[in-house]
């Protein structure tokens, strides 16, 4: 009793005493890990390995209606099932990774993000409207670990010119279509360790990836200065 009425007191520091809003479904992107006993953990910006050659990661996290959950780490999927006691209040009560290791401090970082999703963890939860059609979001639980989330991704928000592409078909098995705002320069294709596995410098419409292992991969699009990430699944 003595824990939770602790980790209450760091909740309510860390997001303020304003009006939640049960309404989690949708898709979240994951901007900061607040930890009590350590500094805060800012994504924005931080590249796998310490690396600005390695895309910026964006973890995310995905609430269904039925509250179960898929999100995305470092190098990791992750997906479960939470059940409502009530209020802002969920437990989980399934939980499963693709259980890949990234990496020391990469490792590290996935364990405090996903460590709130395992089975039978107790958290609490709170979204405030921010105005502009942008919402904020923190989950809270575990040893004083806060979890904060907006409803734009990273790159929406603080690139300077954003590149709109489409890839298509996704999830495909190998032959892509890249359809861009512009004129693109360069496409790269990363795992989800941040690894690059080719570059093309070639304007094509067409782009065969089927090489490539079934799994979840970034593509990287250059125009000029503007620069767009988008995730592909190949299946």
């Amino acid at each position: 009793m003595k824990q939770l009425y602790l980790f209450s007191v760091f909740f309510f520091l860390c997001f303020g005493a304003q009006a939640q809003d049960p309404n989690l479904i949708g898709q979240w992107y994951l901007y900061e890990i607040r930890l009590e006993l350590d500094p805060t953990i800012y994504i924005d910006g931080w590249s796998p390995y310490g690396d600005p050659d390695y895309p910026q990661i964006y973890p995310d996290l995905i609430v269904a209606e039925d509250f179960s959950f898929t999100g995305t780490g470092v190098c990791n999927t992750f997906q479960g099932d939470w059940v409502h006691q009530g209020n802002d209040d969920f437990i989980s009560i399934s939980y499963s990774d693709t259980g890949l290791g990234c990496g020391l401090y990469e490792d590290e970082l996935e364990g405090h993000y996903m460590t709130l999703f395992h089975e039978d963890v107790y958290v609490l939860t709170g979204v405030n409207d921010l105005g502009n059609g942008l919402f904020e979001m923190l989950i809270g639980g575990g040893p004083f670990t806060g979890l904060y989330f907006l409803s734009e991704p990273i790159l929406g928000l603080h690139e300077v010119e954003e590149l709109g592409f489409v890839l298509g078909p996704n999830p495909g098995q190998g032959l892509i279509e890249v359809r861009s705002d512009e004129p693109w320069d360069e496409l790269s294709v990363y795992n989800l360790s941040g690894q690059l596995l080719s570059r093309h410098t070639e304007v094509v419409d067409r782009i065969d990836l089927s090489n490539l292992a079934d799994g979840l991969y970034f593509i990287e699009l250059y125009a000029g200065d503007a620069r767009a990430v988008q995730k592909w699944l190949k299946q």
